[in-house]
């Protein structure tokens, strides 16, 4: 059986397919097919962002540094703040989540506390919420 050869990503396609990932934009099968790697090496990736985020920042202030283009980290600047709000709002929303989850077991913990007391508590119309 042959050996498949691995194929080498550059720093830009790695963080092309985070910021895809992270923006919902795709998920890790297509991103794998897309970058032609095993999906295991795209949570690699976004596990890693951090560390793939400062390696580039440093290659680029090199290369604006000998070209004399600030251009080049202006975007790498705008990418990486563009994943680590991304990050800030996955871990807001799996808070809300957390949340959610508390308060519906809480509802339904009153609710058969309100049964065994003998009331109904279908009997109550629940209070709508003001936009």
């Amino acid at each position: 059986m042959k050996k498949k050869r691995r194929k080498h990503q550059t720093v830009s396609n790695k963080l092309n397919a985070i910021t895809k990932y992270l923006t919902n934009e795709a998920n890790i099968a297509d991103l794998a097919r897309e970058y032609e790697v095993e999906y295991p090496t795209i949570l690699k990736w976004v596990n890693e962002r951090n560390d793939i985020l400062v390696k580039c920042k440093d290659s680029v202030k090199l290369y604006s540094q000998t070209i004399g283009d600030s251009r080049a980290l202006m975007e790498v600047e705008y990418m990486a703040k563009k994943i680590i709000d991304n990050d800030d709002l996955i871990k807001e929303n799996l808070k809300l989540k957390k949340e959610h989850e508390w308060n519906r077991h809480k509802i339904a913990y009153l609710e058969s506390m309100l049964e065994l007391n003998g009331i109904d508590p279908n009997k109550y119309h629940k209070k709508k919420e003001k936009k």
